[in-house]
């Protein structure tokens, strides 16, 4: 089977589960920082992944990751499903596709916009209900400052790029002056 199915199976599943119960933000988060710790201490995926390490001493290290890491009850059972099925390796992908999915089912859009500096409060409402409008879903804003851009904004919406960066503007000025 496919990374990619392994993961939509397994982040449905969990959605299903956070939509039911009201705790999709919640999960989000959770898988959040589970994939932070992994990726932090990369020795304790090899770890959970070893075949020579009982499963006795594996439950023990999720059961410590999942009190230090304060998880709910249902990321817990979650966790221990993947450790069991020996899945655990997909989590990187499985959360990118909870994300996907959860957001899907709750009406939101996570919009990437670049800018040379960050927007103000003004700016950044105009900016939302305006792809609110255009998209018909509540826009998550995700934004990241970029100097390079000088001024203006890039829009990454639907997989098209809105780009209305002075960076580019210039770009096409000399393209035209070079075409003479």
């Amino acid at each position: 089977m496919s990374v990619s199915v392994i993961s939509k199976r397994y982040a449905r599943a969990l959605v299903l589960l956070g939509q039911e119960r009201g705790l999709l933000d919640r999960f989000r988060e959770e898988l959040g920082r589970l994939v932070k710790a992994f990726a932090v201490e990369k020795r304790l995926a090899l770890l959970l992944q070893s075949p020579s390490l009982p499963a006795a001493k594996k439950e023990a290290l999720l059961a410590d990751l999942v009190a230090l890491l304060e998880l709910s009850g249902e990321i817990s059972n979650f966790l221990g499903l993947l450790q069991s099925k020996d899945r655990l390796r997909y989590l990187p992908q499985i959360e990118g596709e909870f994300g996907r999915q959860a957001d899907e089912v709750s009406g939101v859009q996570r919009v990437q916009v670049h800018t040379a500096v960050a927007l103000q409060d003004g700016e950044r409402s105009a900016l939302s209900a305006l792809l609110a409008a255009r998209s018909g879903r509540q826009i998550v804003l995700e934004e990241h400052c970029d100097p390079d851009l000088i001024g203006g904004l890039q829009v990454e919406l639907d997989g098209q790029v809105l780009d209305g960066t002075v960076r580019t503007q210039l770009q096409r000025i000399a393209k035209t002056i070079n075409r003479g």
